[in-house]
């Protein structure tokens, strides 16, 4: 995931690999290792990469998607229908609508711990 990520915003940028080798003090064969995952970026690259790219290193990781949200792996975790009905409706709300419902469920379940 990262590799295409690197390659994307590269790419998104107009830069050849040899370009964005010089901006990060690198060589053009180790950011095509990068591109096909061959080895995966240092942390201080990481950083050099989400500062020239203006986005987080979570999205360079490929645990963050375009729009700010987390990716999650729940493969070891399974959700029920109604859980994922509630989590595909809660991503398509505005954030302002996204804190109010955290504060209603929060609300609940202060009210349910309390009556326990």
């Amino acid at each position: 995931m990262i590799g295409e990520n690197i390659k994307s915003l590269r790419l998104s940028k107009g830069l050849k690999q040899s370009e964005l080798a010089a901006i990060l003090s690198t060589t053009q064969s180790t950011i095509g290792k990068y591109e096909r995952n061959d080895v995966e970026p240092n942390l201080d690259t990481l950083i050099k990469l989400s500062n020239f790219f203006g986005c987080s290193t979570d999205y360079l990781l490929g645990r963050e998607q375009e729009d700010g949200l987390i990716v999650i792996d729940n493969s070891s975790n399974t959700i029920s229908d109604i859980e994922q009905h509630i989590l595909d409706v809660f991503r398509n709300l505005t954030n302002r609508n996204k804190i109010k419902v955290v504060g209603y469920v929060d609300g609940i379940y202060a009210g349910q711990q309390q009556g326990a």
